[in-house]
């Protein structure tokens, strides 16, 4: 059987797609390499669809099954004007009797605008799955633009930056300083350092760790963008 169904979110953002392996597939689950081979990869434009509210608009520009079977491969894209935070991808899994049995889900703290996110989701182990759901939501992020921060390092093989940021104010500031790090327009790693008692009229040096968001390149490159967001 194939699933075809929509489903529907305005919380920042929703979409949902649906893709099933062929019939055929389905009914040899007592050979699952067979069933991976056989699979049928392609979606038409009805298979997914995309709503999106006035905070920030998001697509998914692919979700499909990998060649071999063994992953979803999602393009999420942030077609703003605005930074994206929060983006919460869900793949929700079902089997051949179109029952819905659990889900996987991956998340990203910030996307800039125009820029995209490559991420696979690897299929359970379970010779059940056929099918699958996709879910997307997100927000707009909300950072200050501070009066100085600085980059003194970016350590590409430990994955680390060091910088200075400056609290200029007269009071104890908290204060979270968010890394992206982009190879062209796709982003590849993330990381942030948060210190709540930063002296006033102080110089902070922060290091971030990054982790990698990618499923394609885990290289850092020093296409580094910089976020802080404080409160006092």
């Amino acid at each position: 059987m194939k699933r075809r169904s929509v489903l529907l979110t305005t919380v920042g953002l929703g979409t949902a797609g649906c893709s099933s392996l062929p019939e055929n597939n389905a009914d040899q689950s007592s050979d699952q390499d067979t069933n991976v081979s056989n699979m049928d990869n392609s979606l038409t434009e009805e298979d997914h669809e995309v709503v999106t509210d006035t905070q920030i608009e998001l697509s998914i520009d692919q979700n499909e099954w990998s060649d071999d079977g063994s992953s979803v491969e999602y393009v999420i894209s942030n077609l703003d004007q605005e930074h994206a935070a929060r983006i919460n991808l869900v793949t929700q899994w079902f089997d051949n009797d179109g029952y819905y049995i659990g889900s996987s889900q991956n998340d990203l703290s910030i996307l800039d605008a125009k820029r995209s996110w490559y991420v696979e989701v690897p299929r359970p182990e379970s010779e059940n799955v056929v099918e699958f759901s996709s879910y997307l939501s997100g927000s707009v992020f909300r950072y200050d633009k501070p009066d100085a921060i600085e980059i003194l390092s970016i350590d590409t093989d430990t994955r680390t930056i060091e910088g200075l940021a400056n609290n200029t104010s007269d009071s104890i500031m908290q204060m979270t300083v968010s890394a992206a790090s982009y190879d062209g327009n796709w982003i590849t790693h993330i990381g942030s350092a948060t210190d709540r008692y930063i002296p006033a009229n102080t110089e902070w040096k922060f290091v971030i760790s990054m982790s990698t968001v990618s499923s394609e390149n885990d290289q850092m490159t020093e296409g580094i963008e910089l976020y802080v967001q404080t409160s006092s």
